[in-house]
């Protein structure tokens, strides 16, 4: 199958699987676009006999905070709330929610062992620790979740029209509805204002021709 590297340019800034943003090699993006067709299908859609339920994606969808708590856990493998807030900057408060949240969700499993090793917890400084707190581990299923925030899965759960209206800002305030659900998802503010998560998934669609602005 051949595919067309020009279409990728360098605005495409983020890799959506570790959340890590900056300009990256087209080539490089292209093999991983690839993998990630290959992984869910051409369109984002999850072709694999294991797969997440469209409520957890949904939800880790409309919360950027549980977003960034499970792209931790990716990283560090397992850790506890308080270190979670350190690489987070999220409330302590907050990242003790969203892991417990995480874990009914069946993204998460709570770590039981009573020693933590450095190859099991990566972001660990000490070769080994004794445990004081409840641990988490990230599991199959949070992986796969990870793997399905794309833009062509917000484009499948919100619909081509709704982030279509991204293109008209200025008439969004007649389609109160609309606006509601891309504030939901965080494509635009508070103010109506298209967010850089919204920039972003709109270029998707304009690049593979689902919406035309």
């Amino acid at each position: 199958m051949l595919y067309n590297l020009g279409k990728f340019g360098k605005t495409w800034t983020t890799n959506w699987h570790s959340g890590k943003r900056g300009f990256i090699n087209p080539e490089k993006y292209f093999f991983d676009y690839v993998i990630a067709e290959i992984t869910h299908g051409k369109d984002g859609l999850n072709m694999a006999v294991e797969h997440s339920s469209d409520e957890a994606l949904l939800e880790v969808l409309k919360s950027p905070e549980m977003l960034k708590v499970l792209r931790h856990m990716h990283l560090a493998k397992v850790d506890y709330a308080k270190n979670t807030t350190r690489y987070t900057d999220i409330p302590q408060m907050r990242v003790t929610e969203h892991l417990k949240r995480l874990h009914s969700l069946r993204l998460l499993d709570i770590y039981e062992n009573t020693s933590i090793k450095r190859t099991a917890a990566k972001l660990k400084k000490s070769a080994e620790v004794h445990k004081h707190h409840t641990y988490y581990q990230i599991n199959r299923n949070g992986d796969i979740i990870l793997k399905e925030v794309t833009p062509a899965n917000y484009f499948r759960l919100i619909g081509q029209d709704t982030i279509g209206a991204l293109c008209h800002m200025d008439k969004l305030t007649d389609h109160p509805e609309m606006a509601a659900t891309l504030k939901e998802f965080y494509l635009i503010d508070q103010d109506n204002k298209i967010t850089e998560l919204g920039t972003e998934v709109l270029n998707y669609g304009k690049s593979r021709q689902k919406v035309r602005c």
